[in-house]
């Protein structure tokens, strides 16, 4: 069984966030309010992390010794929904944002993963393999009513459930490696959004009803003549990849962070302006935003440490901070320990 730590046992040397590690500009995000959700590597484990935007304060809001990934805001900040393995098995969680009410929302043997908060709140979307291959499922925010919404033979992964129920996924369907896809949600109109040459994944919806994606630069052909399925040689895969939105047609496709470096992950600010992201070397991880036009390309968390898959949910009053602690190579420890919370959303 895991062992939970408390907060008040954990002491951790104090790590202070300088102003160039929190570089927000007021281009790019209005006011720089709200808070983002991480997965981060404190004290020798992965649990989910909170920054608040406004202050530059910090804090744990799981402290298990299990692997908690994956965060993913309610839209009304209420709570965090999560994947941990402190029940065994991969699994959906979620706990308020006080670090009350910690519950388990999926049971099984197959992994879930790779959820998100429904734009209007009444859905937890989640990639599960109960089936034998990778099914983007959805659940009521207490865990009940879970539908299979992609019922295919092919794997589908990392999905995200905008206004009117549409969802977008990426599946390697119509002899795709990866590409984004988008129906509604009873599995009617799907239709491929994307024809990457490689990789297109990990859709997240725009306030204004557009998808967001990360994919490798220039890895764009347009769509076929014949709405028939194809399939093609792939190009070497890139060690990049960059943020894009595109509409569900398929149309108005535009690269936010073309310059050469690794952005993946993208989910929008409460009030759809900023783009937040990660990246990663070797050895460390960190979450920067970029304007929803391209502008304002930031850092937003010491990139010294561990700290990816954000989330962005609306300011939390009374955030407590809590400092930050870890070295090189406990966090690359880290990092290779993280196998399957790594690759779920990917794979």
């Amino acid at each position: 069984m895991t062992k939970k730590r408390s907060a008040a046992s954990t002491r951790l040397p104090m790590m202070l966030l300088t102003a160039t590690q929190i570089l927000v500009s007021a281009s790019a995000i209005a006011a720089s309010e709200g808070v983002i959700a991480t997965r981060s590597f404190i004290n020798g484990s992965w649990n989910i992390g909170l920054f608040d935007l406004s202050t530059g304060e910090f804090r744990l809001l799981t402290n298990s010794e299990a692997s908690d990934g994956e965060p993913c805001f309610a839209p009304d900040g209420s709570s965090v929904a999560f994947s941990s393995t402190r029940s065994g098995n991969l699994q959906i969680w979620a706990v308020d944002v006080d670090g009350s009410n910690l519950r388990q929302l999926t049971t099984g043997p197959g992994r879930n993963g790779a959820c998100s908060w429904s734009l209007d709140g009444s859905r937890i979307v989640f990639t599960s393999y109960r089936d034998g291959n990778g099914e983007i499922y959805s659940a009521r925010p207490d865990g009940a009513d879970q539908i299979n919404h992609t019922k295919s033979a092919e794997d589908e992964f990392s999905g995200a459930m905008g206004e009117g129920g549409l969802l977008a996924f990426s599946g390697r369907a119509e002899g795709a490696s990866s590409d984004i896809f988008a129906m509604n949600s009873d599995g009617t109109e799907r239709r491929r959004v994307t024809f990457a040459n490689h990789l297109a994944a990990n859709p997240s919806w725009t306030r204004d009803g557009r998808i967001l994606f990360s994919s490798a630069p220039d890895n764009f052909e347009p769509p076929p003549a014949s709405q028939e399925s194809r399939s093609r040689e792939r190009d070497p895969v890139s060690g990049n990849e960059d943020i894009y939105v595109i509409n569900p047609d398929g149309t108005g496709l535009t690269n936010l962070t073309n310059n050469g470096q690794h952005e993946t992950i993208p989910v929008a600010s409460p009030d759809g302006l900023t783009v937040a992201w990660f990246t990663r070397d070797l050895v460390h991880a960190w979450v920067g935003v970029v304007g929803i036009d391209g502008s304002g390309y930031r850092i937003i968390t010491p990139t010294s440490e561990l700290h990816g898959w954000p989330s962005w949910g609306p300011s939390i009053p009374n955030l407590v901070a809590v400092p930050l602690a870890g070295t090189a190579s406990a966090l690359l420890a880290g990092l290779l320990a993280a196998g399957a919370l790594w690759t779920l959303r990917r794979s």
